[in-house]
């Protein structure tokens, strides 16, 4: 009887646990920052953000609506289409949100920046832009010639 209920006990710790795991695990990333110092006092830089795929065992779970086989209803298409809108919008949101961190962070564009150029597909986020104040002695000295930070 008292194993019994401890055998209960354990189960039910194990499922509990196992549910919060899984929905408490938010998307990593991996961030590279790259400054460019030009001659004539100009600074440039380059933004990187990388999301890790889920594991294809995770991604079946997240699928709503589909049939055997690999062929998904229209419903679950379109909804799987809106979703992925939806995730690229939180994925630049967040990359322009992480870029903003690091430019404070690093004081590297103290008067803002305007953006050259910018690349988001997949998972995949790359921003290049150049500060709208010129560079200093001190951010010469600080952030060398195509230096990553």
């Amino acid at each position: 009887m008292k194993f019994n209920l401890i055998l209960a006990t354990l189960i039910t710790t194990l499922t509990l646990s196992g549910c919060a795991k899984e929905h408490s695990q938010s998307p990593k990333s991996s961030v590279s920052f790259v400054t460019n110092i030009e001659k004539d006092g100009r600074k440039l830089f380059s933004f990187n953000m990388t999301a890790e795929k889920p594991q294809d065992n995770q991604r079946r779970k997240n699928r709503k609506g589909e049939r055997r086989g690999n062929r998904p209803n229209r419903s679950a298409r379109k909804e799987r289409r809106v979703d992925n809108n939806d995730r690229q919008s939180t994925m630049q949101e967040r990359a322009y949100t992480a870029l903003e961190k690091k430019l404070n962070e690093l004081d590297y564009c103290r008067e803002g920046y305007f953006e050259l150029d910018s690349y988001f597909y997949r998972g995949q986020t790359q921003i290049w832009g150049e500060c709208h104040d010129a560079a200093t002695e001190k951010d010469r000295q600080k952030f060398a010639h195509s230096a990553e930070h």
